[in-house]
């Protein structure tokens, strides 16, 4: 496919002579994402005629991590291309512009700062291209690679470990619940069919909307880990939540299955509460930043700050509206 105005499309002197079985396809932005490469290629150079690695620079604005993986590319054996983007375009956009670029049969979904956690994690998903009855495997995330965990990352992992790092047993009672986007193989042909909803911006829910706008396919969950890498401090994870406001507005507005979600049940619980949400998001950020209290008492602000930010926009949109929040 023939890149826009606004990219490059850089490939090694590998050409594929048939149609690969996956295009591993990984996003990322000023992030450097070799530790990842370097174990891919390691993985793949057992099948360089099944697997392609694609991978998008959205957008960075230092070239040195976009330099070192040519790199890394020319020396592989299998082809490898990476897309640069003059400009960011988001997540949900990148990832639609992955699916169309790649060639595989299937695509691999990784996120910059996962890293696979056993040698035999691409064989297992090859096992399961192969046999082509499947729409959507999910191999899930762990921290088992995360050694040194510095204390403002403690939160993270701790809430992460609790709410994302469950076992497929956990992950196929609600198949379409737990599909994220950092360690997922898809059909390519259904990504195409069923792209991500491109009118998120930031961070949050646009994995979320898009499998829940899903019926009618074959996902399964697998214990098929990748440790994420990447752990943001407490901080950070609270800045995200801010600024996914916009994003949970979309969601609850365009995807009625999310209101079943606990997350939407509790933030207009806390949307009844006649308390101003300001003065509950003051309250559970205190708990999230004080490092000496214990960590499931902090666990809990998470939960209560992120309630308490979507409580506001619940109660914005009421008031807008001018309709009770018990409809």
């Amino acid at each position: 496919m023939t890149p826009t105005a606004d990219e490059t499309l850089w490939a090694n002197a590998r050409p594929l002579d048939a149609e690969p079985l996956i295009s591993i396809v990984v996003p990322f932005k000023d992030y450097d994402v070799l530790p990842l490469t370097r174990e891919l290629v390691s993985q793949a150079s057992a099948h360089p005629r099944e697997v392609e690695l694609l991978f998008a620079d959205d957008g960075s604005g230092n070239p040195v991590h976009s330099e070192q993986l040519r790199t890394c590319f020319g020396d592989a054996p299998l082809s490898c291309r990476l897309l640069i983007c003059a400009h960011n375009r988001g997540r949900s956009v990148i990832r639609n512009r992955l699916a169309d670029i790649a060639r595989g049969r299937y695509l691999l979904y990784l996120d910059a700062d996962m890293l696979p956690d056993e040698d035999t994690f691409l064989e297992r998903y090859l096992k399961l291209a192969t046999e082509g009855t499947l729409d959507i495997a999910c191999g899930g995330r762990s921290y088992r690679q995360v050694v040194d965990c510095p204390a403002p990352q403690r939160l993270y992992r701790y809430f992460s470990m609790a709410t994302e790092c469950v076992g497929a047993d956990v992950r196929n009672r609600h198949p379409l619940w737990y599909l994220l986007t950092n360690n997922l193989l898809v059909r390519r042909s259904l990504l195409l069919e069923h792209p991500f909803d491109q009118a998120y911006h930031g961070w949050g829910f646009e994995d979320a909307d898009w499998a829940l706008r899903l019926h009618d396919v074959g996902a399964i969950h697998i214990d098929n880990t990748a440790s994420h890498m990447g752990l943001p401090d407490e901080s950070q994870l609270l800045a995200k939540y801010d600024d996914s406001a916009g994003n949970f507005r979309h969601i609850y507005r365009e995807v009625p299955e999310f209101r079943r979600f606990a997350l939407f049940r509790a933030s207009r619980l806390l949307a009844w509460v006649p308390l101003p949400t300001s003065w509950l998001r003051r309250m559970a950020r205190g708990l999230v930043l004080r490092r000496w209290l214990p960590m499931h008492l902090r666990y809990l602000g998470v939960h209560g700050y992120r309630a308490a930010t979507y409580a506001g926009v619940l109660r914005a949109d009421a008031r807008a509206a001018a309709t009770p929040l018990r409809e």
